[in-house]
């Protein structure tokens, strides 16, 4: 059997009543040379009965299903068992715009150099599909993303935000090589954890400036709504990066800022609240960005003069769109200089 260009994987947990519209998405796509794992996280709906029926119309479609181990695992699952050449994640509420695995595989295909190709993304919410929107809570003017390219610029600008959605990129098989897998212990953040593990490894990004290729759902369910979550996920990549395999290529004294910052909050919320305000500290001195480093600062000070349910309280407030919005106006033009 002929190895497909693109594998899609998509991790499905309980969206019975999204997948239909994921997977039509895949099947409406221009190039057709694709597989697509879906992943079955454990559901307890009807997700099985999707997965199957979609297995059935259509031979590139496979319906595989694990117990529940979390996103980071149902991707690793499909990882392993697909062949394609690029991977497409994809979760099972979001969309694929027609054209992206063609646009993104052929730039793939001219620039090998390139190790990960991303383009724009935007938000829609359930109940009103048409509307276009830039952030998760549609305050936004444009979205966040970052175009970076290169192998210097993404490293500085992962290790204080994540601006790449997972399904706004296609990726070479050959990054999990120098990566290793999917951490399985974070959930929620693992797409940004992979970005900064690939950027750590001299992974080559590469930003495609091109219409939409990608667009998130937003409804009560999506993981990216609960900044709490995220968080503490956070602090669980932080607290594992040393055995990821990327960890030997990191020689710096501190841990990549992010996790730096997190760990001093995993500290301050086990009650090594002085110890954890300084890592806190370094973390913020080494920002680039103002934005970022005032916030980190925040963080610091709250660590030392509030009572720790108020600390985390802070930590996990997240940052308001509306003043993202007014600092990207009449501020900086870039919040992650």
């Amino acid at each position: 059997m002929k190895t497909p260009r693109v594998s899609v994987v998509i991790a499905a947990h309980n969206y019975a009543s999204f997948l239909p519209f994921t997977l039509d998405s895949v099947l409406a796509q221009t190039m057709t040379d694709w597989e697509c794992i879906v992943v079955d996280d454990g559901s307890t709906d009807a997700t099985p009965d999707v997965g199957r029926a979609y297995e059935q119309r259509d031979s590139r479609i496979r319906y595989v299903r694990q117990v529940n181990g979390g996103p980071s695992a149902a991707r690793n699952n499909g990882i392993r068992s697909s062949t394609g050449v690029y991977l497409q994640f994809l979760d099972a509420d979001d969309l694929l715009d027609p054209a992206k695995l063609e646009l993104h595989a052929r730039f793939l295909d001219e620039h090998p150099e390139a190790d990960i190709v991303y383009g724009p993304s935007t938000y829609f919410r359930t109940d009103e599909p048409e509307r276009v929107l830039h952030s998760l809570h549609g305050k936004l003017s444009r979205p966040l993303m970052v175009p970076f390219s290169g192998v210097e610029e993404p490293l500085r600008i992962l290790q204080m935000t994540n601006t790449i959605p997972v399904l706004s990129a296609l990726v070479r098989r050959t990054v999990f090589d120098r990566t290793g897998e999917y951490n399985e212990a974070v959930r929620g953040p693992e797409d940004w954890d992979l970005w900064l593990r690939a950027a750590i490894a001299g992974c080559r990004f590469e930003y495609l400036a091109s219409d939409t290729v990608a667009y998130i759902r937003i409804h009560p369910g999506s993981l990216s709504s609960s900044a709490e979550r995220m968080v503490r996920a956070l602090i669980r990549a932080a607290n594992t990066f040393s055995s990821t395999r990327t960890a030997s290529l990191w020689h710096q004294p501190l841990l990549p800022l992010i996790y730096e910052m997190c760990a001093g909050v995993g500290e301050v919320n086990d009650n090594r609240r002085f110890h954890g305000a300084r890592r806190i500290v370094r973390a913020a001195r080494g920002a680039t960005s103002k934005l970022v480093a005032l916030r980190w600062l925040t963080y610091a000070l709250a660590a030392v003069a509030l009572p720790r349910r108020a600390f985390f309280w802070v930590v996990t407030r997240p940052m308001p769109e509306e003043a993202l919005e007014f600092v990207r106006r009449f501020g900086s033009r870039s919040l992650w200089k």
